[in-house]
């Protein structure tokens, strides 16, 4: 009786630990390859910054099914006994005979984990990734909650300022968003002056008008042609309706062409300060008013007029980074002084909160310590990305990792290999 206590018992404790193992498992490898897939993809981005740094290739990689396989093998066996007759020894002593025997228990897990992962190599990928950013993606990364101040630094390559600031006359100059280059210091101040105006991107509701409607003339002649165009549909129409049924005939009709909204630029008057805010009302007071945000209206290609603090209208006009040209900036950033790199300064814009501090924090060393949100070794040398006081560059990776993602199509991950982790 105390033998099959023990064997039940023994079943007991070994069906418990096979429901830990069988079903808390689960739970807890599914978070563990959640939490490896985002560290993969933190120390991809940290290792092509890395690669840009020393002026290296980059290389895109991504993980595409994940299957992970769990199993459970529990085997018991009970002892067993045999009783003889009664033995006699020499000294007379009587024994009994017993023979012991039975199968062995044991527990055995096996889990393993099965992945597959593709190189972005393709002609399709790349074209995305070299093509300079449109408004319509500098609009979507604007309106997810992310500082002005880091999208401009992150997207903008430079800008190109008429008349420009530091020469007499009305020749333009270009400032690049390059701390290495002797323009830069003049393109901080027209960062400071794009935050401080509520300079932003806005996809109008309405595209009737083709230019501001502060040009009376050109909407006009805007006007003009469009009902050309539908005059000239409409009697095409007709024309071909009447032909129908004619031998050797060729019907088609003339559509206007559609104009679907496309992100532009504008001036967001409740995120301009104080100063800009009295600037705006002078020009407006001189009828030559600023672009404002939720006109409905479609600005055309003409650049943006801000009049700055001497007094000067100047006109703007921005070129954009590819997310190529990202990667290298950041990479260029890493390189340069820290005294001299980008730093994001909080301007007291209403309704608007930046946050203060370097646009990118990497401590480079030979060591990797403890404490960083994401690390790699490479070349020889450590890169970490501290876990604290370092919010804007986590920021930084956010933009990166969803600016890679818009960009790939399912055409750009080429057969992949299956990769086995069986630990």
């Amino acid at each position: 009786m105390r033998t099959s206590a023990r064997v039940f018992v023994l079943v007991a404790i070994s069906l418990l630990l096979s429901a830990c193992v069988s079903v808390g498992s689960l739970a807890n490898r599914g978070t563990s390859i959640d939490e490896g897939v985002g560290q993969m993809a933190n120390r991809g981005i940290l290792l092509n910054l890395a690669r840009a740094s020393r002026s290296e290739p980059l290389y895109f990689v991504s993980i595409g099914t994940i299957q992970a396989q769990g199993s459970s093998d529990l085997r018991l066996g009970a002892p067993a006994f045999t009783e003889g007759p009664a033995l006699f020894g020499a000294a007379g002593i009587a024994a009994k005979q017993v023979v012991s025997g039975g199968t062995s228990t044991y527990l055995d897990n096996t889990i393993n984990t099965n992945f597959q992962m593709g190189v972005f190599n393709t002609q399709t990928f790349y074209e995305g990734m070299l093509q300079p950013l449109g408004l319509n993606d500098i609009d979507l990364l604007l309106h997810q909650g992310f500082s002005r101040e880091m999208v401009f630094y992150l997207v903008i390559e430079k800008a190109k300022i008429t008349p420009c600031p530091l020469q007499p006359g009305s020749d333009p100059c270009i400032v690049y968003n390059d701390p290495s280059n002797p323009s830069y210091l003049m393109f901080q101040g027209a960062i400071e002056a794009a935050m401080e105006h509520g300079l932003i991107t806005e996809v109008p509701q309405s595209t009737e008008s083709l230019v501001a409607p502060t040009d009376a003339a050109t909407d006009q002649g805007a006007a003009g042609a469009r009902a050309a165009t539908k005059a000239a549909v409409e009697q095409v129409t007709a024309q071909s309706n009447g032909d129908i049924g004619r031998a050797g005939s060729i019907d088609f009709v003339l559509r206007a062409p559609t104009d679907s909204p496309k992100a532009q630029l504008c001036f967001e008057r409740a995120l301009s300060t104080t100063a800009a805010k009295k600037e705006f009302d002078q020009l407006t007071a001189e009828k030559k008013p600023p672009f404002y945000c939720g006109t409905g209206h479609k600005r055309g290609s003409a650049p943006l007029t801000v009049r700055l603090f001497d007094g000067r209208d100047y006109q703007i006009v921005v070129t954009t980074r590819s997310i190529y040209g990202i990667f290298n900036y950041l990479g260029a950033v890493m390189n340069t002084p820290t005294k001299q790199q980008p730093v994001l300064v909080d301007y007291k814009v209403p309704s608007e909160v930046t946050p203060v501090g370097p646009l990118l924090t990497v401590t480079q060393g030979g060591i990797l310590g403890t404490g960083c949100f994401t690390a790699v070794s490479y070349g020889g040398r450590g890169y970490c990305v501290p876990q604290e006081s370092a919010q804007t560059t986590k920021q930084v990776f956010n933009v990166l990792s969803a600016l890679v993602a818009l960009k790939q199509s399912p055409g750009d991950l080429p057969a992949s290999q299956t990769v086995l982790v069986a630990p």
